[in-house]
């Protein structure tokens, strides 16, 4: 009986086979990573990146200054925090954090979730880094999150919208672009979230501190 040949044994069949994998592995690295894979949950031990971050939409030192004060009054740095929080236990220890999370992911490419996400939040008061609570914000958070293709609860996307949210209106973006202190931006981003003046005094001090604190790292 005739001995088969092996593909490897064929002439140029080794070179065909390594061809291949090769080809495959080239695939594996220029494929982009799933929304959970990419996904970047932040919290209060992340201020550095988080001023890295911003930096790269923001148009000054002075904004970013004043938006990571912002951050930092709102969640603590944190990504996915609902009512200022990380984790609130419920019944059962329910941690409704994760559970927005892992609901509002898993529908996120339909938005069948979405309802879901509006009525807890609302009923909480706040969702992210900027402690976004209006159903403006809220719907405006969810679409962006759709069109990043990853979760609410991302840091880095959140990053992007907060300067997205700021932009809307115009005013207040001129005054931040003008801005040559960070004491002044971030009175400025304190009174365009909270509607007045009262929390200013205490976020520009915030923010000169952390512009003190990073101005050389940018």
């Amino acid at each position: 009986m005739q001995e088969q040949t092996s593909a490897d044994d064929k002439p140029g069949g080794g070179r065909i086979k390594r061809l291949i994998s090769f080809t495959l592995a080239v695939v594996l690295l220029i494929t982009p990573a799933s929304a959970e894979h990419r996904t970047k949950y932040k919290d209060k031990t992340d201020e550095a990146w988080l001023w890295t971050e911003l930096s790269k939409h923001s148009p000054s030192d002075f904004v970013t200054a004043g938006v990571l004060a912002y951050f930092w009054r709102e969640s603590q740095y944190r990504s996915d925090s609902i009512a200022g929080w990380a984790t609130i236990q419920r019944e059962q220890d329910w941690d409704i954090c994760r559970t927005v999370r892992r609901k509002t992911d898993k529908g996120l490419s339909d938005g069948s979730s979405r309802s879901y996400f509006y009525s807890i939040v609302w009923e909480c008061g706040g969702y992210g880094l900027g402690q976004w609570y209006s159903a403006g914000y809220l719907k405006d958070l969810y679409r962006y999150a759709r069109k990043w293709g990853t979760s609410i609860g991302d840091a880095e996307m959140q990053c992007s919208f907060v300067f997205h949210s700021m932009k809307q209106n115009k005013k207040l973006w001129r005054r931040l672009k003008k801005c040559k202190d960070a004491e002044m931006a971030g009175r400025l981003i304190a009174i365009y979230y909270d509607g007045s003046s009262d929390a200013a005094p205490y976020m520009g001090r915030v923010a000169k501190k952390l512009y003190d604190k990073y101005k050389e790292a940018s």
